[in-house]
């Protein structure tokens, strides 16, 4: 889940950045992102010269507000402490 938070977050990038800031392959980069977009979480906006920025779409956002919603009930500041807070105890 903190992967594709990550992905909706960074609403009008291209497949690079996405990549470097979730610390992915290509491969799995490019797996995510079919994911997302045939969940209508994420379109893909193609410019005359074959650059693909992703869009965050309406639907996207409101997974992601639900998401930010849960972590702050939780209490935590993202998901991986969820984890790291599980193998402490």
């Amino acid at each position: 889940m903190e992967i594709i938070r990550e992905i909706l977050q960074m609403d009008g990038t291209g497949i690079t950045p996405l990549r470097d800031r979730a610390n992915l392959s290509y491969v799995q980069i490019q797996r995510y992102l079919a994911f997302l977009e045939n969940s209508r979480l994420i379109r893909v906006n193609r410019t005359s010269d074959n650059f693909a920025g992703f869009e965050t779409t309406g639907k996207g956002r409101r997974v992601l507000n639900l998401l930010d919603e849960l972590i702050s009930i939780l209490g935590y500041g993202s998901l991986a402490e969820v984890g790291a807070k599980e193998v402490e105890e």
